[in-house]
């Protein structure tokens, strides 16, 4: 399991173009009444992405697109023990790569088989978009390997006419700071004033980043404990506690 980062996104101005971005930019999560920030919907991954991420299909990727890689694998500990006794004395060696792939393939049968249409998949992938699956496109892209979960809201207050809409959220490990970038390039979202608060549940940063029309965007770490109380209502009596949640912002 990762680590949770806590996000409150904010965004002030204009109610109708609050409104058009919930209505482009959020989607309804089961059992809550709190929309989610969906970074799919403000940059779209393609499709042919969504498939696993195996680290015998990376090695089978490795075995078909680098010269030398069958040398290093044929090294490997669980590669040689393959269809070893455990009492033998000798051990397999391999003069080439396709006497490796066919030792992987006689042991592996069809899990092999099918890291080597994975292998495949990955070779186009990297091809066509750069990336061989979900995981380092969204890593770049999105600056998490997963979409938002753990939804809530505090609701759309409204004073002197303009709206601010907070919306809270959790990633994985890291905050999407470039989803929140692409955001404010949008032009739904020309004119609004937007703020994200992260907080990473084991306290390695409390970031806040700040954008205006005005002035761009600016950053700042801020004290993780006061962090807590103020934007996410956690309670921190003691550093070495785990936070817990007050009910208000629970969903």
């Amino acid at each position: 399991m990762p680590n949770h980062t806590s996000n409150r996104l904010t965004l002030s101005g204009e109610p109708e173009t609050i409104a058009r971005f919930l209505g482009l930019f959020t989607r309804p999560e089961e059992g809550s009444d709190a929309p989610l920030l969906d970074f799919q919907k403000l940059i779209p991954m393609p499709a042919e992405l969504d498939i696993e991420s195996s680290s015998h299909a990376r090695l089978a990727f490795d075995l078909l697109g680098k010269d030398d890689a069958w040398r290093d694998v044929a090294k490997l500990p669980w590669v040689v023990s393959l269809g070893q006794d455990e009492a033998a004395e000798c051990v397999p060696t391999f003069e080439s790569r396709d006497a490796l792939l066919k030792h992987l393939a006689t042991h592996l049968g069809s899990a092999w088989e099918q890291s080597m249409d994975l292998a495949v998949r990955y070779a186009s992938n990297l091809a066509r978009f750069g990336y061989s699956t979900w995981y380092d496109w969204r890593l770049k892209h999105w600056g998490t390997k997963w979409n938002s979960y753990s939804p809530w809201w505090p609701g759309v207050p409204y004073a002197d006419g303009e709206a601010h809409l907070d919306l809270g959220f959790e990633t994985a490990w890291s905050s999407p700071v470039p989803v929140v970038e692409a955001l404010a390039r949008h032009p739904v979202c020309q004119g609004l004033s937007i703020q994200l608060h992260s907080l990473d549940e084991g306290r390695c940063f409390a970031t806040v980043r700040s954008f205006s029309p005005e002035a761009g965007w600016s950053e700042e770490e801020l004290d993780w404990s006061q962090m807590a109380r103020e934007q996410f209502g956690f309670e921190c009596e003691a550093e070495a506690e785990e936070p817990t949640q007050a009910q208000p912002h629970a969903v």
